[in-house]
Order: C-alpha cells, then structure tokens, then sequence
C-alpha cells in the first residue's frame, strides 16, 4: 500500500495562517508526492479500456514534479442548469469525450444525480414522516420543516434532469470526472479526491475505480487546494485528523494519508481562511479545539 510521508515544515510557516499558506505546503507536499506517487501518461487500470483517459494525455501536459498543469483546455457552451439529461446527453457525451474537461464534469455529475435519485427520494419521504413525530420540539421542528422544503426543491430540479433518461449505454460517472481532474479541472480533481463515487465499487469496474483514486488522489488533492478550493483544504484536515474514510483507508481504499495533529490544525486553520458557512466554520473550530489538546506545548505556543 502506498503511504505518504509526513508533510514537514519549518515552524516560521505557521506564523500567520492565509491562503498563501497552502501554495508553501503544496511546495514541500510535490517533494513528498514525487516520490510516492508514480504517475505515467501511458499507464491504464485494470482491463486498459481507459481510452478517453489515453485521449486526454495524449492532448494535455501533466506535470507531476512541478504540480499538475493543463495547458489548451477546451471549452464549450454547457446546457443550462437542470436541463434535462436525456436532451443533452449526447452533447456533453461528444464534448467530453473530445477532451471538454467542464463537459465531462458536467455529465459526471448529472449521470452520478440520476443513478442515485430513488435513494434520494427514499430518503426524503422518511424524513417527510420523521416531521410528524410530536416529541419534537416546535422549534427544532421548524427548523427541520425549513430543512425539508430545501431538500424538496433540489429533489423536484432531480427529477426535471432525470425523467425520461436511461442509462441503456452504461456510461460511467466516475470515468467522466476522473478524466476531468486529469485534464486539470480544479473542481473535479477536488471532488474525484474527496468524494469518490463509491456506488462504482458495486460495478464490475471496482477495481479500476480504487486503482485510479489509489493512484491520483493524493496529488489531485494537494493541487486543488494549493489553487483555494475549500473542501480540498478541509479535507486534508480530515484525513490529518484521521477522519477521512477514503483518504485513511477506507472502503478498501490505499491508506494515502497518516494522522497527524499537527497537520490537521495546519490545515485547519488555513480553511477557516476560505469562505464558507456558518455550519462548516463551527465544524471547523470544534476540529480544531480537539486536535490542540494532541499538540505538544512548543507546538501550541506556535499556533497561537
């Protein structure tokens, strides 16, 4: 199993904690990741019938010492939000088999929101019925009620994208993101490392999928949140901490990340830089008090 090392740093880093902070880490983590992850352009997983992924490094740079870059990303027009997939399927199917790395995000996505619709649904319908259990408080209550009609929206936009469309010609949801992290888009590398599609470890391909994060996901973690992305640097606190179910082992997943404390609050702090709700700060800080109590007094005078 691969492993990586411990992100060292000298201790004036961690003097002031901005977002700055995360291009000085990602600087010490590529050392660390150069040697531990072995990335090549030819290399295909499991039965090698990753062709649009071949597709993608035959027509983009990715560089592995100096970070993960792509250089002539396509772009193209995307549907409107919540247009119906079976409408645009075959839209974003060529764009994004013709390298569009936002077009591949996107039918990811909406592929990954119809599969798992009916649990969705599922489990709206069981919340609906928790509201009328009367050992709720009116206020926690209202609270929930307020939480329903928000669940309830995003549901009824599901099923706009969803009626209608079959999957008749199994596409995969996993392969479209991951081709798109590899192509060097932020949002996709942040979601394929932090949020894998772990209803893909059902399918026969479930080899393939923990091959690829195995492989990829530390490095795309590192790069998103050395370009701000929030949950990238959150999760990195996570997996820190010890929290991350993919990241620390996981589901069958390498363990790519070792606990550490000091890390953790590393990277903690460094999120509490970045926009974010209310709810998630909270988090944050409640993280946060509990890793200070595992630092060493020398290690507390210097985050403070």
């Amino acid at each position: 199993m691969r492993k990586m090392h411990k992100l060292g740093l000298g201790l004036t880093v961690f003097a002031v904690f901005s977002v700055p902070l995360i291009f000085m880490l990602w600087q010490d983590a590529k050392r660390s990741i150069a040697q531990t992850v072995q990335l090549t352009k030819s290399k295909q997983f499991a039965d090698g019938s990753l062709n649009a992924t071949n597709r993608i490094h035959k027509t983009r740079s990715l560089t592995i010492n100096d970070g993960v870059s792509a250089h002539g990303m396509v772009y193209s027009m995307l549907p409107a939000p919540n247009t119906p997939l079976v409408d645009v399927v075959e839209q974003l199917r060529k764009a994004a088999d013709s390298g569009d790395a936002y077009a591949s995000c996107r039918l990811a996505t909406e592929l990954m929101r119809c599969k798992i619709l009916p649990d969705r649904l599922d489990s709206l319908n069981r919340f609906k019925d928790r509201l009328n259990d009367e050992t709720l408080a009116s206020e926690e209550n209202s609270r929930q009620r307020k939480l329903y009609d928000r669940l309830s929206e995003k549901r009824h936009n599901d099923q706009k994208v969803c009626t209608g469309f079959v999957n008749s010609e199994q596409l995969e949801p996993w392969r479209y993101l991951f081709n798109a992290a590899l192509a060097g888009h932020v949002p996709s590398m942040s979601q394929f490392a932090t949020m894998p599609l772990i209803s893909e470890l059902n399918s026969a391909r479930n080899l393939e999928v923990l091959a690829a994060y195995s492989q990829y996901a530390s490095i795309f973690l590192v790069t998103a949140a050395n370009a701000g992305d929030r949950s990238a640097v959150w999760s990195l606190a996570e997996a820190y901490a010890g929290d991350s179910l993919f990241l620390n082992g996981g589901f069958g997943f390498d363990r790519l990340i070792e606990p550490d404390p000091y890390m953790a609050t590393v990277f903690s702090y460094a999120s509490l830089r970045l926009p974010a709700e209310q709810s998630e700060i909270n988090m944050q800080r409640r993280l946060l008090r509990k890793l200070e109590q595992k630092l060493s007094p020398q290690q507390c005078k210097v985050q403070n």
